[in-house]
């Protein structure tokens, strides 16, 4: 029997590590995984917080354990929840990416997928809109901080001659 700890399912911050990690390498499924993150970031917290997908890593995590018992060593099934994590984050980048690039070929309605294309890309959009959109008003407020902050008048001479030279 396994002690309690073996089998613990990781905290989240130990799942949003492995999905950064996982989003650092290059593959098609993997980018679509990263530019949804950059999108917004609560998708990864979703995603490490999905009990269905946490089911899934846990009863494949057993399987897996049990076709290694034979191995030399000890393994546990958490031993087996990064890899088996970044495998199910994968597939679901892949079949994400599958989606987005569906040719004509495809025998299903273009209608639903059009939609997930538009959606992602209205959100890529109003995302980087918002982005632009904050830093100048961070650019803004930074400005405002710095006419309405009291300064003596020596640094106000000191500024005035950094400015000058």
């Amino acid at each position: 029997m396994l002690p309690a700890e073996a089998d613990k399912w990781p905290e989240a911050p130990e799942l949003e590590k492995w999905l950064m990690n996982t989003v650092k390498d290059v593959d098609p499924g993997v980018m679509v995984l990263r530019k949804l993150l950059k999108m917004n970031p609560a998708y990864g917290t979703f995603m490490v917080g999905d009990q269905d997908t946490a089911g899934i890593v846990q009863m494949f995590a057993k399987r897996i354990r049990s076709k290694v018992i034979g191995h030399a060593g000890s393994i546990t099934p958490s031993m087996l929840y990064e890899p088996l994590c970044e495998l199910v984050w994968r597939v679901i980048g892949q079949v994400l990416n599958a989606i987005l690039e569906l040719d004509e070929k495809c025998p299903m309605p273009r209608e639903p997928v059009g939609q997930v294309q538009c959606l992602m890309q209205s959100h890529l959009e109003l995302s980087n809109k918002l982005n632009e959109m904050r830093h100048d008003y961070l650019r803004e407020l930074s400005v405002y901080r710095d006419e309405k902050r009291g300064i003596s008048e020596v640094a106000q001479r000191a500024l005035s001659d950094l400015q000058e030279h």
